[in-house]
Order: structure tokens, then C-alpha cells, then sequence
């Protein structure tokens, strides 16, 4: 069972306030407790989010995680309900990758995109001492609601309902600023942690065995996801000659000195691109969490930089 949907877990609601001229939209989170006495969830989630908008914006990774603008109560019935404010996001990536040729993420969007979340976790565990435990990441800038407003419904006693927003149309940026986002299941990481975490399909095996877990669970996390968003999809051929490398062994020299395309397959060192990658991946994947790499060792690895420079913000 996915630790989001055991019973006692908060729901979360989410819309942007319409903008009006000369006023920026802002997005608000409800929590609201699904049952008496559980509210536990939104008051841990609020103090997350407090400790990590105002720990250290100097951090290269302070951009890279959602960061609360304001928070206030409203009583709603018997009960008070807890509402974040923040900048307004745009999408997820599952929908993001959609808009790609065959669902698949290009190699060199992926390794932008993964060393902004490396930098975030890398704040969030360094500087926050924060464990994320979740795989909400978010594409940043949303549409102009006023120029394209949601439709909406209007209740007697004034309540206005907006229908949820997740597809903004294409992109004028290949890729913009990714955010790590959903902070209600964080968890403090200077302390020794037990349970249920993270999406099933990307549950670290000490999470599984219910072994104790810390930040390396998140990294564990992080290297499964980056596997999906750039094989899913059509026939891929760097996969191809890596397969066949994998059953045969490395090419002749000889072979490779007077292919034309051979840069396509091989870095300026003679090491796979593909190869690359799994080595990137297998430092993320390891049985034992403190065998993983950490967020800021892992920015160091040649396949992140091979062809592209380092971010910096």
C-alpha cells in the first residue's frame, strides 16, 4: 500500500487564486484532516516548510525546493483547516515528458533537470537535515489565469470551486526550473527513522524490509525515477548497442576508429554514454544505503556534465 493512501493521511486540495490586474497569482494548499485528532500531517509539513524557506538561501539548491510564502487557519464547519501559500507551479513531469517524441525525456534535458533536483536534496539534506521521503517534483511557471481563467462553480453560501489546472500547453523553454515539492511525509534525518515511505515502484529495499532508513532513501528514489522518464518510450539506439555490448563485450578498436558515428556512442574518454549513465544510476542503486552517493557527490559525475555545464544559479 502507498503510504499516501493508508487511512489517517491528510487530503490535499490545491488551486491558484484567480489574478486580477496588477496582482500575482498565488497557490493554495488546504489540508483538510480526515478525521478528528489526525492533524498531525499538516502541522509537520507546515514546519518543514517553514525550516527550509528560511534556512539558507545562499544554498545553490534554496531554489530548487518549494518554498512557503504564508500560511493561515479557516474554520470550516467543526473544523479548522490549514492553507499554504505558494508561488504558483506548473506541472508534473509524468505530464511533462508527454511532451516529448515517444514519452522519453532527451538525455541532455534529463541531466539539467537532475542535477537541479540533486541540488535541491542536497540542501535539503545538508542544510535542513531534511529526508524528502516522496517523488513530487514540479516544473515551475503557471499560466496567466487571468488571461485563461479556470471554470469554476459557486456554492450558496459563497464558496467559489476552481477546477484543478495541470496542462499549461507547450513550453517556451526546453526545460525551466524544476522544484521538489510535498513536504507533508518529510521526516527529520538527524534522528533514526522506521515505516512506510515513498511511492511503491520506488521504494528503497531498507524501506521495504523496514530496516531504518535516512537520506540515502531519497537518493535511492532519485535514481529509479531517472531511469523511467528516459527509457520509457520508442526504440532507443544507444540502448540497443549497449545491449549488445552487454552480451558480446567491447568492439574492436579498430571498429570504432572508423565508425562516423561512434562519437553518438562514446565519450572523448572512450567510455560509453550509455555506460555512463549506468554508472551514474548504480551509485544511486546499491543494497547498502550508506554505500549510496550523497546529492553533492553525485553533481561531481562525469555523465551529468559530459556535453553541458555545471548548473549554477
Amino acid at each position: 500500500m502507498d503510504a499516501r493512501t493508508q487511512p489517517g493521511y491528510v487530503t490535499h486540495l490545491e488551486h491558484s487564486i484567480p489574478a486580477q490586474p496588477q496582482r500575482k497569482n498565488k497557490s493554495l494548499k488546504l489540508n483538510a484532516s480526515l478525521h478528528q485528532g489526525k492533524g498531525d500531517t499538516s502541522q509537520s509539513e507546515l514546519k518543514t516548510l517553514r525550516l527550509i524557506s528560511g534556512k539558507n538561501p545562499s544554498h545553490t539548491g534554496y531554489p530548487f525546493v518549494r518554498r512557503l510564502l504564508d500560511s493561515f487557519q479557516f474554520q470550516h464547519e467543526s473544523r479548522k483547516c490549514q492553507t499554504l501559500v505558494f508561488e504558483p507551479l506548473r506541472e508534473p513531469l509524468w505530464l511533462y515528458k508527454t511532451r516529448f517524441i515517444g514519452d522519453t525525456i532527451p538525455s541532455d534535458v534529463l541531466k539539467i533537470m537532475v542535477q537541479m533536483i540533486l541540488q535541491g536534496l542536497d540542501y535539503l539534506h545538508t542544510e535542513c537535515h531534511v529526508i524528502h521521503t516522496d517523488s513530487s517534483i514540479l516544473a515551475k511557471d503557471a499560466e496567466d489565469e487571468y488571461k485563461n481563467p479556470l471554470p469554476q462553480k459557486t456554492y450558496h453560501d459563497g464558496r467559489t470551486i476552481y477546477l484543478s489546472r495541470n496542462n499549461y500547453g507547450l513550453t517556451s523553454k526546453t526545460t525551466g526550473m524544476i522544484q521538489i515539492t510535498g513536504f507533508d511525509l518529510s521526516v527529520r534525518g538527524d534522528r533514526p527513522n522506521f515505516g512506510c515511505i515513498q511511492a511503491e515502484i520506488y521504494r528503497a529495499p531498507e524501506v521495504i524490509l523496514d530496516a531504518g532508513y535516512s537520506y540515502s532513501a531519497d537518493i535511492w528514489n532519485l535514481g529509479v525515477m531517472d531511469i523511467d522518464p528516459l527509457h520509457v518510450g520508442c526504440y532507443n539506439e544507444q540502448n540497443h548497442f549497449a545491449h549488445i555490448i552487454a552480451l558480446l563485450g567491447q568492439p574492436p578498436k579498430k571498429l570504432l576508429d572508423t565508425g562516423k558515428r561512434t562519437s553518438r556512442f562514446y565519450a572523448l574518454s572512450g567510455m560509453l554514454r550509455q555506460r555512463m549513465f549506468i554508472e551514474f544510476i548504480r551509485t544511486m542503486i546499491k543494497w547498502n544505503p550508506q554505500e549510496r552517493s550523497t546529492a553533492r557527490e553525485l553533481l561531481q559525475e562525469p555523465w551529468l556534465h559530459t556535453g553541458l555545464r555545471k548548473i549554477v544559479v
